[in-house]
């Protein structure tokens, strides 16, 4: 056999074993990233089936506790497009209780996406939203946040604590979001105290302070806002109470 069949054949079986290490490598390794916010009023956690068959034992999905986000229940990775969800009252999981909700996310490989629950466990419905999350570099200093209101019943604003009202961000229509906005997180910032106006009153909402925004002595180093992106949701309702008490969760995204 002479080298140069050698060394061809060798060639061929080369290209095709990197071929098919690409594309594995890519279906794999570059899944979109998914993060669901359960934002319904009356309380109800939700166990999340990413399949179109039902649970056979719920606890092995995850449940998403309403007006919380926990990086590691509430992110997803996903990289089969289609793909089917429902979800599940946490109290509703007998052989004759069906979905509170279902839905056929399309979505691209790579991308980021949020999906919030919103409404009560009888009239539950979802928005499906794909994210642009800011590029950030380590010497930037900066941290980008933006507002989500999945409050009950009102548009709001945004201000900076002894600000007018509307000047951070005039105003966030109801079930939707703000851009990302961009603040200093140098040195000199300790923190930020956002409040959250009804628009059409300018009465308080609610409020959020972004503290330690470039402190890095506490939780083994971790900064949640240094050179993050965040969103700020609004949940609840204005004067209400218990699973109706107005206030912001973060929802981080790096």
């Amino acid at each position: 056999m002479s080298s140069k069949y050698i060394l061809s054949t060798a060639s061929i079986l080369l290209t095709l074993l990197l071929n098919a290490c690409s594309k594995r490598e890519l279906n794999a390794g570059n899944p979109a990233t998914i993060q669901v916010f359960n934002a319904l009023n009356d309380g109800t956690g939700v166990y999340i089936n990413l399949t179109d068959a039902r649970p056979e034992i719920f606890k092995t999905n995850r449940l998403l506790n309403s007006n919380t986000f926990v990086v590691t229940s509430n992110r997803f990775y996903l990289n089969a497009s289609p793909q089917p969800i429902q979800f599940y009252s946490r109290l509703d999981t007998l052989a004759k209780d069906i979905p509170i909700l279902t839905g056929n996310l399309e979505y691209q490989n790579g991308s980021i996406y949020s999906l919030f629950i919103y409404g009560s466990k009888s009239t539950a419905q979802y928005i499906w939203h794909q994210d642009v999350i800011p590029p950030l570099g380590m010497g930037d200093s900066v941290t980008n946040i933006r507002f989500a209101n999945f409050s009950e019943d009102q548009a709001i604003s945004v201000n900076l604590k002894g600000q007018p009202a509307g000047s951070f961000i005039q105003q966030v229509q109801l079930r939707s979001f703000s851009d990302f906005v961009k603040l200093p997180a140098n040195i000199t910032i300790a923190k930020y105290e956002f409040e959250i106006r009804d628009l059409s009153t300018g009465g308080l909402i609610a409020s959020y302070v972004a503290d330690k925004v470039n402190d890095f002595t506490g939780n083994t180093g971790n900064n949640a806002w240094y050179n993050k992106s965040n969103t700020l949701v609004l949940v609840g309702k204005q004067g209400g109470t218990g699973t109706l008490l107005p206030k912001l969760v973060l929802m981080p995204h790096r």
